[in-house]
Parts: structure tokens; sequence; C-alpha cells
């Protein structure tokens, strides 16, 4: 192991290699002298930095996932000049998180626009019941990806249990590629279906995912019900666009990563209590959705702001061109 000497010098020279990179990639764009600067990864450390420390064209960003507070204590930059955020949290949360924002466009999620059809928001779901895997991959085990895979490991084992008392048709969406460098995590000793497989047997139907095809929106939107063991953003997305969802958390995972979220979709339990996670789950399931929209139609804005007459496509082209003139 390092000593506490060696970590702060390793560290210092991580950053003074990437201060080096960053000034390299200023003077490359300076040279180019390009009308605007556009990414699609808005929390990326090059980014962030020149968009702070250049100002001789546009920077613009487009919000690609929730930030959650608790990110937000690490010592990457977050800036961006122009950005295009989901909704009205950004604006309100992103100075409480020291993230420098010079000019919000609230207008939804790119994706979600572009991949929830509208014309089809009430056809007949396909599936009662639709988990979103959380599964982590292979990224290290630290505390909260320990401590994600346990409340997913919880609920994971109480839904199997329910979906042996029910008759319900239940799908799980996987979050790696098959064979990707996430799909077998060392720590769990198994790869992302396996782990399914072992803890639902023939109880569900397991959909790989499609980077490509971006496939989790349509799996989404032709399901009653979704539900999540983390704070995945695809969730949000959903819930914004109108669908019933439910994030959980179990045991002990710590609470503030859950801070982010509204209460009002959150199943929180250190008990692990079954049978009051299992009325919830009934509740919701029965629960009419122009009921359920009626509801929380305030909170789906507020979490993202789509435009009234066009596609969050149509938005930020359009106001792009006003910033590059």
């Amino acid at each position: 192991k390092l000593s506490a000497c060696s970590r702060h010098f390793l560290r210092f020279f991580i950053d003074l290699l990437r201060q080096l990179e960053c000034i390299h990639i200023k003077a490359c764009l300076v040279t180019i002298n390009p009308k605007a600067v556009i990414t699609g990864v808005d929390n990326c450390h090059r980014f962030g930095w020149l968009s702070k420390n250049c100002s001789s064209f546009p920077f613009i960003g487009i919000q690609n996932g929730l930030r959650l507070s608790y990110d937000s204590e690490d010592r990457n930059i977050y800036h961006v000049q122009h950005l295009f955020c989901f909704g009205q949290k950004e604006i309100t949360d992103y100075p409480k998180m020291n993230y420098e924002v010079n000019n919000f466009y609230p207008v939804g999620s790119l994706l979600a626009s572009k991949y929830f059809n509208k014309d089809i928001q009430e056809a007949p779901s396909k599936n009662d019941l639709l988990i979103v895997s959380c599964w982590r991959g292979n990224i290290g085990f630290n505390k909260d990806v320990r401590d994600s895979m346990n409340t997913m490991r919880i609920m994971d084992n109480l839904l199997a249990k329910y979906l042996k008392m029910s008759n319900l048709k239940a799908t799980i969406i996987l979050r790696s590629e098959r064979d990707g460098p996430d799909w077998f995590m060392p720590e769990i000793g198994n790869s992302e279906q396996g782990y399914y497989e072992l803890i639902y047997g023939n109880l569900v139907q397991i959909v790989e995912s499609n980077f490509n095809e971006r496939n989790i929106y349509p799996t989404m939107q032709s399901s009653n019900l979704i539900i999540a063991a983390f704070p995945t953003t695809c969730l949000i997305e959903a819930f914004s666009n109108g669908k019933k969802v439910l994030y959980t958390r179990f045991g002990d995972c710590d609470e503030r990563y859950y801070s982010d979220l509204p209460n009002e979709i959150i199943y929180s339990s250190d008990t692990n209590n079954e049978d009051n996670f299992f009325k919830k789950i009934d509740n919701l399931l029965l629960t009419k959705n122009e009921s359920y929209v009626n509801q929380y139609q305030k909170l789906m804005s507020y979490y993202n702001s789509f435009p009234r007459n066009c596609s969050t496509e149509e938005e930020i082209t359009t106001k792009i061109k006003d910033i590059i003139k």
C-alpha cells in the first residue's frame, strides 16, 4: 500500500498531467477557432476546465444524466457556460453542489425526448413489472458500489418472493452489454445475467441492453410499473414521461444517495419488511396511470421540463443557433 505522502504526490502528479493536457487542448481549440464547443457529456472534467478557462468561443453542454449530490464531493471541475439541463431541479440545486453554470436552458432529457414515443403513450402495457438493473460492473468495489449492490440484492430477493405469489409478467433489463467490460463483477463472482438467474430463475424475462438502439426506453414505455434499487437516471426520465416508477432503499444503504430524488417515488426500509413492500407494489400496479400523472404532474415537470410545442432536439438546435450568433 502507498503511504499518505506517496498518495498525495501521486494525486498531485495526476492533476498536473490533467492540467497540461487541458492547456494543450485549449491551445489547439484557439488555433482552430470554432464557432462553439459542444459536448453531450456535461460532467467531463476536461470540458469543465476548458469552459472555465477559455472565453474565446461558447462552450455548450447537454446534460446526459442525473447529477447526484454525493458525487459532487469529488475534486473534478464542473463548469458549463451554456447548459441544456433536464429541468428546474438543476437550476435550484447546482449552486448548492458548487457546480458552476453561466446559463441554464431547461429542456428535458434529450434521449428521453427522442426515444419515448408520444403516440403510443396510452398503449396497453406488455409488462406488469419492469426491473431496471443497477449492476455496477467492473469498476472496483468502493463503499457506494458495495451499498448499491447490497440494497439491490435485498430488493431482488424480495421481488422474487413477491413474483412467486403473484401471476405477473415481469421483465429485467440488464445494464451492461453481454461480454463487455462490465458484464462480469469479480467481487460478486458472477456475470450480470448469472446474478439474476440465480435469484429469479424462470420468474422473469431477461432483456439484454442494446446501447446503440437504446432499447431501455421502449422497454420502460411498455411497462406498467418500473422499479430500481439505486438512483438511475432512466427512471426519472420515465417518470417525467408519465410512467409509474419506484426507487428502493433497503438495509443500511446510505440515504444520501437518494437525496436528489423525490420522496414520493422512493420506498425506503431499514427493516426489510416484506408485507409493506408488497403492499406498495400492489397499490402502484392498481393505480390508474391517469390518476398517477394528475397527482405528480408538477413533480414530473420539475425534473424534466420538456418543451410544449416542439421536441427537445428542436429546442436545443434553435437555441444553439442563437448562442453562436
